[in-house]
């Protein structure tokens, strides 16, 4: 009997009449055969039922879209998408992002929020493009821009820098959702929390309380006070890290010391991002793959 492996799928086949194809359906990809037989058709449909079981279980999930800092030519701009059962929220949206988010999904309706934790180009010029397509594609649902006090002015001045007059053309609502720090909002079922952070210019980390796990973002800056009791005992802390060794300039932060704190502060799974483009990765520091799901309880 010859036995194929699809992507380390194993299957039974009885004839080697039989083509096994990959066909993608909205976030799966359906393994089909071209000529089934009973017990083909049986594998196929455990394994999906056993594919969707999983993902049903799997309440959390983050996709990195990108790990870079500003003027890294290797790597996207920080960016990521946090999953839960109830919403899809994109966390920054710098220059070189909505390439890469197109590349996920042009589906108008993919995203139902962004959250915004500065406005240096590299994390919020990519702003105009996504929300211009999206009204370019379609959208109609309203979508919240999420950040710290003044997140609207500034979020409403970079779209009309990029286009102006996007706001009147896009056909869907743009609602904004600022969140003071120590006054944490409640949206789409999860609840958001903010601190400032130690950078040049106002940067709003946050925690997000999603019901089955809590996910911090630091956004630019070395960690402060405020901001590491942001942090305690989250279950995964994404993290800037830009130099490589303890730096006096506090405007970014560095490998031992955010570590260190991860550690005091009980933080469960700690990956870095935004680290300098001139050094080699850290050793014993998970730097997340691009395109990879890391799930709940993440690892």
């Amino acid at each position: 009997m010859h036995t194929p492996n699809v992507r380390g799928f194993n299957f039974r086949q009885e004839t080697r009449m039989t083509c096994f194809v990959l066909v993608p359906i909205g976030r799966y990809e359906i393994i089909v055969a071209a000529q089934p037989i009973a017990s083909e058709v049986y594998v196929i449909r455990h394994r999906l039922q056993t594919v969707l079981s999983a993902e049903g279980r799997t309440l959390v999930s983050i996709l990195y879209l990108g790990t870079g800092e500003a003027f890294d030519h290797t790597q996207p701009n920080v960016s990521f998408v946090l999953t839960s059962s109830s919403q899809r929220v994109l966390f920054d949206c710098g220059y070189s992002i909505p390439h890469q988010l197109w590349n996920i999904s042009t589906d108008p309706n993919y995203i139902h929020s962004i959250y915004l934790s500065h406005f240096h180009a590299d994390h919020c010029f990519g702003l105009p493009a996504v929300i211009a397509r999206l009204g370019q594609d379609g959208r109609t649902a309203p979508l919240a821009i999420i950040g710290g006090p003044g997140s609207q002015q500034a979020a409403t001045a970079v779209l009309e820098l990029g286009y102006p007059g996007i706001l009147k053309k896009i056909g869907f609502p743009l609602r904004f959702l600022e969140i003071a720090p120590g006054a944490p909002e409640t949206y789409g079922g999860w609840m958001f929390s903010t601190a400032l952070s130690l950078h040049s210019s106002p940067n709003y980390s946050v925690r997000v309380d999603t019901g089955k796990g809590t996910v911090c973002y630091s956004g630019d800056g070395a960690a402060s006070a405020s901001s590491e009791l942001l942090y305690r005992d989250a279950d995964l802390l994404v993290h800037e890290m830009y130099h490589l060794d303890s730096h006096p300039k506090r405007s970014h932060a560095s490998v031992p010391e955010v570590v260190e704190m991860a550690k005091l502060m009980g933080v469960r799974v700690l990956h870095g991002v935004h680290l300098s483009r001139v050094h080699s990765p850290p050793v014993g520091v998970t730097i997340p793959d691009l395109g990879r799901v890391y799930r709940f309880p993440f690892d």
